[in-house]
């Protein structure tokens, strides 16, 4: 895979905490605010005691299974702060389906979920640890869950705010990105991995917010900040952001750094944290353009982040309007 060359590296960086966001978004007027297109998932979250030694059997405090999947959750996310959200995925024909397809209808999501008969939908099994909260993953996606390019309809995506695509089904990604592109339609990814496609979608996109190793597995660079540097140079991101868990998150924008700290909170599960605070992150972009300060969209992106560790799952905890402006 193509690695973009190395950018200028910020010898001394330009800490605002004035920067303004320059993206402006179409107007409230247009029939949904935002649309999630990607991954959803039923998620088997176990929470106990994270010390295993080979062979040993353990009790679990919590055995729940839940929703979740990156883009459903951040679809999710942006309903419960109260806009209009939306979400474009593949299920299978099984009762996870159901699970998942109740979730979203629940919350509110105007879902649009392509079925593959005789397809199993994708399932993760979530191991916690009840002492630090932090999960490790262990998942299963049939390759017929894959979403075809043209299963993602124009108009669904001109309909529109704010577009974010993740690097599941990366051409289904390019393709949606590209329809945004060329409607004025900002688009954000979400993207924790290297993987196939990559080259051609990044270009595409606005508003690049990755894991915390993204940026030096893409780059090689030494640094998560001169890491988004280059990928920000390279592509073209107006602004590049590396969400850190509990050390918050950082951004390059126009060449300045931003930085903003996690919120103090007792986590239970970190699971979906970063899909929060995409929604997060989305749903104060919204109430503020276009006069969008970007430390403020920081600030409430990990809050949200932040709230949705609050209990097991990637859904359960994550915060409405009132609960995110009462920990702001």
């Amino acid at each position: 895979m193509a690695r973009p060359p190395r950018a200028p590296e910020i010898d001394e960086p330009q800490y605002r905490c004035d920067v303004r966001l320059p993206l402006e978004l179409p107007p409230p007027a247009r029939p949904a605010d935002f649309l999630a297109l990607g991954e959803n998932s039923l998620d088997v979250v176990a929470v106990g005691d994270g010390a295993q030694t080979p062979g040993s059997k353990r009790r679990l405090a919590q055995l729940r299974v839940l929703p979740g999947g990156q883009a459903a959750t951040a679809a999710v996310g942006c309903a419960r702060l109260g806009w209009r959200s939306g979400y474009v995925g593949c299920i299978g024909d099984d009762l996870a389906a159901q699970r998942i397809r109740a979730a979203l209808q629940h919350e509110g999501v105007d879902a649009r979920l392509f079925v593959r008969p005789e397809t199993p939908s994708r399932m993760a099994v979530v191991l916690v640890d009840s002492t630090s909260g932090e999960r490790s993953v262990f998942e299963y996606r049939d390759d017929n869950l894959s979403l075809r390019s043209d299963e993602v309809a124009a108009a669904r995506i001109e309909d529109a705010r704010v577009l974010l695509v993740d690097a599941t089904d990366v051409r289904a990604s390019v393709h949606a990105a590209r329809r945004a592109r060329a409607a004025g339609i900002p688009t954000v990814v979400d993207v924790d991995a290297m993987c196939d496609g990559l080259d051609e979608l990044l270009p595409l996109i606005d508003v690049l917010i990755a894991s915390a190793t993204f940026p030096r597995a893409y780059t090689g660079a030494q640094s998560i900040r001169d890491g988004l540097a280059q990928l920000a140079t390279h592509f073209h991101h107006t602004v590049a952001i590396a969400t850190l868990g509990a050390e918050g998150s950082i951004a390059i924008c126009g060449g300045h750094v931003v930085q903003t700290p996690a919120i103090r909170v007792d986590a239970t599960d970190t699971t979906g944290a970063g899909d929060a605070f995409r929604a997060g992150f989305a749903a104060r972009w919204l109430e503020t353009a276009p006069a969008a300060d970007l430390e403020d969209l920081l600030r409430h992106a990990t809050a949200c982040a932040g709230l949705n560790c609050r209990a097991a799952g990637a859904q359960t905890a994550l915060p409405t309007r009132a609960e995110l402006a009462a920990a702001m």
